[in-house]
């Protein structure tokens, strides 16, 4: 489970206000009812971002940190999870939920996020009553610092506001394209996207479209790839562009990379270097003016989408190689929830990268090291250990 932005909450709890998105508690609910409503008001919040509980802070003591050490009411994601799982919510789709501890003012805050996504709004379909009554159809949010009642619904427009958010009819073509590119199956291949000349349309908006130029290549973006092609048997690979079409409008393009053999197509990933840590600082090279670095998605944004998208969602996309081969369990392109994870990606390799074994990587992966180009070596060698340092991380966030 990643870690929650704590300097966010640390602000939140110094401003001594409730608002839209975030709640104190002075200790854990006692009464079912009372936590089920104020986990829909937060997943149904306007501000359309994550909801928080944040429990340990009392309100009344002018949001003193009172802490949750003593409480015998406390739980953690996977109890909030079988909470929720047998709620009958509409559409059988139910908020995301997750528990996260901080240590403040020398006490623990727990806090209680609630996901933000587009499947507002969230209600229930049959009436609740353990410790309450929540009636079945009721549409809860939160206005300011105040919840909806339980024995009422929201206001018409913001209902109609939690409406236009699932289907994006107030977003930009940018974004909304963005949100229809996260399910593959929405969309119809008029002729195979992976390939030359490929393009589709969306089932329900097709005046959103897709298309793929056949046979371009740019040297100029192809010999970015020349260390990612070296992995394959067949060296095979040409760049293409993307173009997001609205109706006959293009909205946006991108560079493609078509490797022949396997046939993959991804979009150019973005890269990050790392200020004050270089591949020499490993001890496995004597390049060394050569900037650690690390090539990845971010699926949060729209270049980590059309990734999402041209790879059906397949995991292991990026691994190199043939299935069961050493060079398969190397990640060419590392793969991130949001910029907030990539964050705690790159903190845990500036605190831990001395842990590495990074010799022993270089004697496992030394058939792809023979060379005699010491340059081009240094920078597969880049791609071992970001991806082993990834590998880490994944662990211990686990």
């Amino acid at each position: 489970m990643k870690k929650i932005d704590e300097q966010l909450i640390e602000e939140l709890i110094a401003s001594k206000t409730e608002g839209s998105y975030w709640d104190f508690k002075a200790k854990w609910h006692t009464n079912k009812a009372d936590l089920l409503h104020d986990i829909i008001c937060m997943a149904n919040n306007l501000n359309f971002c994550d909801g928080y509980i944040i429990i340990g802070v009392d309100e009344s003591m002018d949001y003193r940190v009172c802490g949750v050490e003593a409480d015998t009411g406390r739980k953690n994601t996977n109890e909030l999870v079988c909470f929720l799982r047998d709620k009958n919510f509409a559409g059988g789709i139910r908020p995301t939920v997750s528990m996260h501890t901080i240590h403040t003012r020398g006490h623990e805050v727990d806090v209680v996020k609630v996901a933000s996504d587009n499947n507002t709004p969230y209600y229930l379909t049959k009436k609740f009553t353990e410790g309450g009554i929540l009636p079945p159809n009721s549409i809860y949010t939160r206005i300011q610092d105040t919840n909806t009642p339980k024995d009422s619904s929201a206001d018409l427009h913001h209902v109609e506001k939690l409406w236009r958010k699932r289907f994006g009819l107030d977003s930009s073509i940018k974004d909304r394209f963005s949100m229809l590119l996260e399910n593959f199956e929405d969309w119809e291949e008029e002729t195979a996207l992976i390939g030359d000349g490929g393009c589709g349309y969306n089932k329900t908006f097709p005046e959103f479209r897709i298309e793929i130029e056949a046979g371009y290549d740019d040297k100029g973006i192809f010999c970015n790839y020349e260390n990612e092609v070296a992995w394959f048997f067949n060296k095979g690979a040409v760049t293409q562009r993307l173009k997001l079409m609205y109706h006959s409008i293009p909205v946006l393009s991108w560079y493609l990379i078509y490797f022949i053999n396997p046939r993959i197509l991804i979009p150019y990933a973005e890269k990050e270097f790392f200020d004050n840590l270089r591949l020499s600082d490993f001890g496995v090279t004597q390049e060394g003016e050569v900037l650690f670095s690390y090539e990845y998605y971010d699926l949060s944004n729209l270049q980590g989408k059309l990734y999402k998208f041209m790879t059906k969602s397949r995991e292991g996309y990026c691994f190199r190689g043939e299935k069961g081969t050493v060079s398969n369990e190397i990640n060419m392109y590392l793969v991130f929830k949001n910029d907030f994870d990539r964050g705690q990606f790159h903190s845990f390799v500036l605190n831990r990268y001395k842990e590495l074994d990074a010799a022993t990587l270089k004697d496992r992966f030394s058939m792809y090291l023979s060379g005699e180009n010491e340059g081009r070596n240094a920078l597969m060698l880049n791609v071992i250990i970001a991806s082993e340092l990834y590998n880490m991380w994944i662990c211990d966030a686990n």
